[in-house]
């Protein structure tokens, strides 16, 4: 649904025209450095679109569905890359704290995913597994006030740059739940290593932060 079409062109007219005179022009430097340049990663935080989806009260725009699918095909006349690098954000980095989180982890996470401070991440797929959450052999175990993780992660976009993760864990005592996590030097670590991003897990989180 299209909620007020007059805003929502002005929208979309300024993203057209950001993806056709500064995205598209800057595609090589991208694949030869296999990087967002600094300077549009502070376009797109300048422009709102980290949280394009995210609610209008934790700073976001508050897209509806229809609305965010046409933002989505018009950023990507662009390199996927340049829509990859908000993407989590907008969907499966911010969508289980808005659904499940706290009142305390929505007010601390939500308004910086939404302004690009933090970049999310989704760490699903797995050496055995690839979005079969039921499948996943990484595990959680409760010791206290903390969770103790291990587990091996594979593919996991943004990874090396997000400040806020989430993952799908299973559990002995409960099939599949989420665990959101921050990072922490030590307590992710991960290596490029034939083109493939591996990541050995092992966090060490307050259940209650």
């Amino acid at each position: 649904m299209i909620r007020d079409p007059e805003s929502f062109n002005l929208l979309l007219d300024t993203i057209e025209r950001f993806v056709r005179e500064r995205l598209i022009p800057r595609e090589a430097e991208v694949a030869d450095t296999d990087a967002i340049p600094a300077d549009i990663l502070a376009d797109m935080r300048r422009m709102g679109l980290f949280g394009l989806t995210i609610p209008e009260e934790y700073g976001g725009l508050g897209l509806t569905m229809e609305e965010e699918v046409r933002v989505a095909m018009a950023f990507c006349r662009a390199s996927p890359a340049f829509r990859s690098i908000i993407g989590t954000n907008l969907g499966i980095g911010s969508v289980g704290i808005v659904l499940d989180g706290t009142a305390a982890q929505k007010t601390k996470y939500l308004p910086r995913l939404a302004a690009g401070e933090l970049i999310g991440s989704f760490a699903l797929t797995e050496p055995g597994s690839g979005s079969d959450a039921g499948s996943l052999k990484t595990s959680a175990r409760r010791e206290g006030d903390y969770y103790v993780v291990n587990g091996t992660k594979r593919f996991i976009t943004s990874l090396l740059i997000c400040e806020a993760g989430s993952s799908d864990q299973a559990l002995v005592d409960i099939p599949v739940t989420h665990l959101l996590f921050r990072d922490e030097t030590e307590a992710i670590e991960s290596t490029l290593a034939h083109g493939r991003l591996v990541i050995d897990v092992l966090i060490r989180e307050p259940m209650n932060g």
